[in-house]
């Protein structure tokens, strides 16, 4: 039997239906859902928020969100109330998708290796694909100055610069946090930066200090920045990609975003730097289908998010961060 006729795979000479033609695979679907790439940090800064709707009016914070309330009632009187949250802009999620190829005679090849599953592995590489993309717009909506209130950036020049041993990297974070807490109220604990950036901070003699006092023990990772600065999170990101020349690209660059995010399950009255919105929970992969002209089962994966920023007063930009 050829793969996937038990899944009630489709050939292209079938009679399809809209709703066969998007039929998913929950098997597939699920495994695509709990993959991560582990390059990848967007999640950190826009933490996943499941919808039903492809758009409509999101919750946005601002400084309201954190007056002081009177909460003294009289007996008899009614409850004070408060609204957290309000709403602001319109969203709409995009949509993504790419089709996995696998020739039948690359699964033939596979097959005579035990444990070997190419349709997963097919899908897995989409989703690396996919993925990726969905990186670099994170990141890009992160990193853009004109997101942020020009309080809330502070752009490095000179021997400010962490890649110059007179810098004060502690510094330029602790200025983020008091920033941010004396915005909203909040003391931000996550902060996530470029894989150059973290290079420098490895090779920075007062970080080392810090750390390892006068006796160096080993590397600087980012769980001992996370304790240096009293973070829950500091998250490096190592995604790359090739731009038109062909040339490998940091997609985080020389950037560092300190935030106060969403923790644990995202609820509408909490209030977060950024959200990810995501469309039916994650990505969905349909049945395999067959194309006979070419002998190859096609893996479609997509998915439908928004990364988007809601609080812009809970987060903080340092740009130009190396020379």
């Amino acid at each position: 039997m050829e793969r996937g006729l038990s899944l009630n795979a489709a050939t292209e000479g079938s009679q399809m239906t809209p709703a066969t033609a998007r039929a998913v695979d929950p098997v597939l679907s699920t495994a695509a859902r709990g993959y991560r790439n582990a390059d990848h940090i967007h999640h950190i800064l826009f933490p996943p928020v499941p919808t039903n709707a492809r758009g409509g009016e999101r919750i946005e914070f601002d400084r309201t969100d954190f007056r002081l309330v009177d909460t003294r009632r009289a007996p008899g009187a009614d409850m004070p109330e408060v609204q957290l949250g309000h709403v602001g802009k319109e969203f709409a999620v995009q949509t993504h998708g790419l089709a996995g190829k696998l020739p039948t005679e690359i699964e033939e090849e596979a097959a005579t290796v035990p444990r070997i599953d190419m349709g997963m592995r097919t899908v897995d590489g989409v989703q690396d694909i996919v993925g990726l993309r969905r990186e670099y717009l994170a990141a890009q909506t992160a990193l853009k100055v004109a997101n942020y209130d020009a309080a809330h950036v502070l752009t490095l020049a000179g021997s400010q610069q962490w890649s110059h041993a007179d810098s004060d990297p502690t510094k330029n974070v602790r200025a983020a946090i008091n920033k941010i807490r004396g915005t909203i109220g909040r003391r931000p604990k996550t902060l996530v930066m470029g894989a150059t950036v973290f290079e420098a901070l490895q090779a920075h003699s007062d970080i080392l200090t810090a750390v390892f006092g006068d006796r160096p023990q080993g590397q600087i990772s980012p769980s001992h920045l996370a304790r240096l600065w009293n973070m829950d999170t500091v998250a490096v990101g190592d995604a790359v990609y090739l731009n038109d020349a062909g040339a490998t690209v940091d997609v985080w660059g020389d950037a560092v975003v300190v935030a106060y995010t969403a923790v644990g399950p995202v609820t509408r009255a909490e209030p977060s730097f950024g959200l990810g919105y995501e469309l039916g929970g994650g990505p969905l992969v349909e049945t395999p289908y067959f194309r006979r002209r070419n002998r190859s089962w096609l893996y479609n994966v997509h998915m439908e998010y928004a990364d988007l920023i809601v609080g812009k007063d809970a987060g903080f930009l340092i740009t130009d961060v190396l020379a």
